[in-house]
């Protein structure tokens, strides 16, 4: 989620976010992994949230870990989230599912604050394990590009790499569905 929905100015990067899917059979840690968003900036290490106010909103959420159980979902969120908006913006907007791993990275936000052209990539400092999202060099084949003000793009199949052709906006009301399943999968497997 790069467009976060509404102003820039009341909300800003702190409703930016990364999901995370398990699809092994395996606990991963995610200490071990860095996400970056290609800017000048070091990749950020991925770390646990310790901020407990995450708690009076959603209460079983997954906090103090890095752990992502298999067949599970985390979600990379700005350290930011729980601060409090006084401008009438958007606060905590995301309906996060019980038992989903709330982390977060080691700088205030998910690299450099996530334009709506950012490029991901997850990668692992212990194994060839790596995901990403986008093109490094958008000039190739434009994308990603702005999903619309508060939708997030999905992954269709997890299985395929990481193509233009396997990326779709969500087509769900809320314009995301962060630590459940992707809206466009369903939609997609009904269609092959």
């Amino acid at each position: 989620m790069s467009n976060v929905r509404g102003s820039e100015a009341s909300c800003g990067d702190r409703n930016e976010f990364v999901e995370i899917y398990n699809q092994s059979d395996d606990t991963l840690d995610l200490s071990v992994y860095r996400i970056w968003d290609f800017d000048d900036a070091p990749p950020d290490e991925i770390c646990p949230w310790i901020n407990d106010s995450i708690l009076m909103k959603y209460p079983a959420v997954r906090i103090n870990s890095t752990l992502i159980y298999p067949h599970t979902y985390a979600l990379i969120l700005d350290k930011e989230y729980c601060i409090p908006d006084t401008t009438g913006g958007n606060w905590q907007p995301y309906a996060i599912p019980d038992s989903t791993l709330i982390v977060t990275t080691d700088e205030t936000t998910i690299g450099n604050g996530l334009e709506n052209t950012d490029p991901l990539i997850l990668f692992s400092t212990v194994d060839p394990c790596t995901t990403s999202f986008g093109t490094p060099n958008d000039s190739l084949d434009n994308f990603p590009l702005d999903p619309g003000d508060g939708i997030s793009w999905e992954r269709i199949y997890l299985e395929l790499p990481d193509e233009v052709s396997n990326w779709h906006v969500c087509i769900d009301t809320s314009g995301c569905t962060p630590g459940r399943e992707n809206s466009v999968c369903s939609v997609f497997d009904l269609a092959v």
